[in-house]
């Protein structure tokens, strides 16, 4: 999943979506071995769609090795955010 590479890279946190027929495990094993190849310490989760007209869940990969600037701390709220009101809350880049 080289998209995982790329995003993971200049933001430090990939957020999915991911409908209920999807490989949850497939998608946090991507995002361990990204991290592995790119010698950062990850890592992965998933939490539950927290809205009423969406199913399935997020998956997310974090560096724990990345010191948070302020428009991390920025995108950290929006992402936060969009674990409770869903998808359409995502900036364009993360859906």
């Amino acid at each position: 999943m080289p998209e995982i590479a790329l995003e993971f890279q200049s933001t430090g946190v990939v957020l999915r979506h991911l409908d209920d027929s999807a490989d949850v495990d497939l998608w946090r094993q991507a995002g361990r071995l990204t991290g592995r190849r790119l010698g950062r310490h990850v890592r992965t989760g998933v939490t539950p769609c927290g809205c009423e007209d969406l199913s399935g869940v997020h998956v997310w990969v974090l560096d724990l090795d990345r010191e948070a600037t302020a428009a991390d701390r920025r995108q950290a709220v929006l992402l936060v955010n969009a674990l409770f009101e869903g998808p359409g809350a995502l900036p364009e880049s993360y859906s």
